[in-house]
């Protein structure tokens, strides 16, 4: 999400213009007709609000009284100020704007600034308890200061239980609490767990070191996580105490990673010693099932049958395609019930198992041609084996242009449109969220529209997905800058459909996106990937504001695509993994998995957000492919196999 940022403000401001400015805040007004005067007015307050000029603020705010934004400019003033507002002005913004996206966010800041200045009075007068940790702190710390002391510690604990650090506005309260009855060894080591199940190893040894009596057998279970090893035939970790089966658990998967065939043997041999109830047996086997399948140690015929968790079998399932141990495939995949079973994943392993390995061919035949109906990524892998064009079962676009304008004018959606015209895109989004939830799904598919109406094609297709619209690909699949793509599809060879693939996998038609890696616009491209393309292709040099212009978006990101098509021989899939991930890693995939079927590669590759990448992009690129008119296969045929570099 885009953020506007704010300059820091002055720290001082004359009464006379604070008193104005408390006056304007404290006013309400109904939203009226508005024109372009009042969205270029409000563009300049909020600028004026931001460079300081209170004054100019006050005097253009005072002309859009009646501009449905206008408790914008209230939110805007009142967020600048925080620390100097009037409580009143804040009281009256709470209370008259709930409707308003952004007035739980001002609550938590004001919340926050009087858990700060420890205004606990004020704090526990309009706190609600709510999922934030530093406000549930201050909450915890105005009850204590308040002189509710024992109800404070009394709940400190499931503050302090996380995995990871807490806020250090919590520090004030943990440490009052460390001192009490209430902190015991118990509780300490139901946070060790948490921690090392993490991996959070820092914190780990920190709660080693609070334990009184229990120390010894806290650093055994440190000591195990960081060096698993130190449980083969060690039998301080055997014995029959909660505490050591809990370690046990913990750590065996662990040493299955280094050493399935030691993880093995100290599993069969822990026997009744230990005295693992049926679940926490049952647990372990599961745990240890799935470690041991990473390292191609799938369970014995005999053990078959006592893995029964669905999400271990899937696991498995998923790990045998990976090994291409195609019966392990056929066994876990018929192991599953319903409604896993008829999950496109495991419907396209099974089918593609049965073809690879045990001749049962007109089984395979079926599986995939039920499938293959299916618009979805392994249902166009099916149809690819079955030599049929892959399916887009599209709904019809109906006219939708009377609902579309009644919903143009409720006041969440009203007020959206005109938060994007006036280019403030995270409230705009906000607001839109805030209509989207209190709508039936078929009005959530109509604000689809409305969003495709006005061009706002990321909101589009979030839009369609949250209507569950699966066929609406006119809502799902959008198109946008279509000539800029032709030119750089005629510059570059690679095809329309697969830059359009790209683009909607990686911003959803956003050129004002910026990733957490900041990568910018339509194709995504970090400024170094991009100046080192336009030395490539003797470019000029792209600015960082430059990578949001459409044009110089796709012109780069094309060619990069085109260049890392060049460096993989042409093979899409890798060239696609590489865009997302480095070819460095792209390189080292290929030369590890060298000559193995493309479907199963894809399955390999260790990134769960790139191997999805690939799965969407691909799929993404066979529907656009047909939605504007210029079919392709799904895969080349030559390209069935992957080959190393």
């Amino acid at each position: 999400l885009s953020v506007l940022h704010h300059p820091p403000m002055s720290k001082r401001i004359a009464a006379p213009l604070l008193c104005a400015l408390v006056c304007f805040m404290l006013s309400v007004v109904m939203p009226m007709a508005y024109g372009n005067d009042d969205r270029q007015n409000y563009r300049e307050a909020i600028a004026k609000l931001r460079s300081g000029d209170h004054e100019g603020f006050n005097r253009l705010a005072a002309s859009l009284r009646h501009y449905m934004l206008y408790p914008y400019l209230k939110y805007h003033a009142l967020n600048s100020r925080l620390s100097s507002a009037n409580r009143s002005a804040i009281l009256d913004f709470l209370e008259n704007h709930q409707t308003l996206p952004v007035q739980p966010i001002l609550k938590r800041r004001w919340l926050r600034r009087l858990g700060n200045e420890r205004n606990w009075t004020l704090f526990l007068e309009h706190y609600e308890i709510q999922d934030d940790a530093q406000l549930n702190c201050y909450y915890l710390r105005a009850l204590y200061g308040s002189g509710q002391q024992e109800l404070a510690l009394s709940q400190t604990a499931e503050a302090w239980i996380k995995a990871e650090s807490q806020p250090k506005a919590c520090d004030p309260l943990f440490d009052a609490w460390r001192k009490s009855s209430y902190f015991t060894d118990p509780v300490i080591w139901q946070r060790l767990e948490l921690a090392l199940a993490a991996n959070e190893v820092t914190l780990a040894r920190y709660l080693v070191r609070q334990f009184d009596s229990g120390r010894d057998v806290a650093e055994q279970f440190y000591d195990a996580h960081v060096r698993p090893r130190r449980i083969i035939g060690n039998r301080e970790y055997q014995q029959n105490s909660p505490r050591h089966r809990q370690i046990m658990q913990h750590v065996l998967p662990r040493l299955a990673s280094q050493d399935p065939e030691a993880a093995l043997q100290t599993w069969r041999s822990l026997g009744t010693r230990m005295g693992f109830s049926e679940g926490e047996l049952s647990a372990l086997r599961h745990r240890l099932a799935r470690a041991l399948a990473t390292e191609e140690h799938f369970p014995e015929v005999a053990e078959r049958a006592l893995i029964t968790e669905q999400e271990t079998i899937h696991t498995l399932m998923q790990l045998a395609v990976q090994q291409q141990r195609w019966p392990e495939v056929i066994y876990w995949a018929e192991a599953l019930n319903e409604p896993q079973a008829h999950q496109p994943e495991v419907q396209y392993w099974l089918a593609r198992a049965l073809q690879l390995s045990t001749g049962e061919l007109e089984r395979a035949r079926l599986g995939l041609r039920s499938l293959a109906e299916r618009r979805h990524y392994y249902g166009f892998w099916a149809a690819q084996y079955l030599g049929i064009p892959g399916q887009l079962n599209a709904n019809p676009v109906y006219d939708q242009r009377t609902a579309v304008t009644r919903l143009r004018n409720k006041p969440n959606f009203a007020r959206s449109l005109e938060l994007f015209a006036v280019g403030d895109e995270l409230n705009g989004r906000r607001e839109w969220y805030a209509g989207l939830a209190t709508l039936s799904p078929l009005d959530q598919r109509v604000a689809a529209e409305l969003a495709l109406a006005n061009g706002l094609l990321p909101l589009t297709i979030t839009t369609a997905n949250h209507a569950n619209a699966e066929h609406a690909l006119h809502l799902r699949f959008p198109v946008a800058y279509l000539p800029q793509y032709r030119r750089a599809s005629l510059d570059t060879g690679v095809e329309v459909p697969t830059l359009l693939a790209v683009t909607r996998q990686e911003s959803a038609w956003d050129h004002r996106a910026v990733s957490h890696a900041n990568a910018y616009g339509l194709m995504q491209l970090l400024p170094s990937t991009a100046r080192l393309v336009a030395r490539r292709f003797q470019l000029r040099p792209p600015t960082t504001t430059s990578l949001h212009d459409p044009g110089t978006n796709i012109a780069l990101g094309s060619r990069h695509l085109a260049w890392l098509l060049d460096r993989y021989d042409g093979q899409l899939i890798p060239a696609m993994a590489a865009y997302n991930a480095g070819e460095h890693r792209a390189d080292r995939w290929l030369r590890e998995r060298d000559d193995m079927p493309l479907d199963v590669w894809i399955e390999t590759i260790p990134f769960r957000e790139t191997r999805n990448y690939v799965k969407n992009a691909l799929a993404f690129r066979h529907v656009y492919a047909q939605l504007i008119g210029s079919p392709l296969p799904f895969v080349n045929r030559e390209q069935l196999r992957t080959r190393a570099r």
